[in-house]
């Protein structure tokens, strides 16, 4: 019996390590992309500094209507388009609130729709914010609407294997050895 509990807590030991492990890993992937995977990523980790006279911020209403290029070569301003997938009222403050503070936004411009009247955050796009959530700003964002939070917070790894399909091991994988990647026509990293 003391054998067999001997091996239980020591598969413990290694589980626990493994775990503390894999946290730092994604989290040193996630804040020092070396090839974005997610606007959230790129607003996150501005390769340079810019002054960015307007930006785009909404659904995917924004992203596929608006082109930036075009009204950058019309109006001869430096714009970008940040809007991603099911962004509604709580993604858009969050990325606008994030934008604010790691560039420097002359202009946001926001997509208004019949989302704006939702009050949750859409299960699709929160997904982008997960890997920030250990960020007080973030997690107090997310905290009034999820009771799991501080779990996701607190306990090692578990955020990145509960939401593994959509930012795992992959986007892992090509932030940090993957290739150029372009979002709709805003280039978010330029080949270094």
């Amino acid at each position: 019996m003391k054998v067999f509990a001997l091996n239980i807590a020591n598969a413990l030991v290694v589980v626990i390590m493994l775990a503390f492990l894999l946290e730092w890993a994604f989290n040193y992937c996630y804040y020092n992309p070396k090839y974005p995977r997610s606007k959230i990523s790129s607003i996150k980790n501005p390769e340079i500094e810019e002054t960015i006279d307007y930006a785009f911020i909404g659904s995917s209403r924004c992203i596929n209507y608006i082109n930036e290029l075009q009204i950058n070569e019309s109006t001869w301003l430096n714009g970008h388009n940040f809007g991603y997938r099911a962004c509604n009222p709580f993604e858009i403050k969050l990325t606008a609130l994030e934008l604010l503070k790691s560039r420097n936004v002359r202009r946001i411009l926001v997509q208004v729709d019949k989302s704006f009247d939702e009050e949750l955050p859409d299960s699709m796009a929160m997904v982008e914010w997960i890997p920030y959530l250990k960020e007080p700003e973030i997690s107090g964002q997310f905290a009034s609407y999820f009771d799991v939070i501080g779990i996701m917070k607190n306990l090692p790894f578990y955020r990145y294997m509960k939401y593994e399909s959509q930012i795992g091991f992959r986007n892992v994988l090509l932030s940090m050895f993957g290739k150029e990647r372009t979002f709709m026509r805003y280039k978010v990293c330029s080949s270094a």
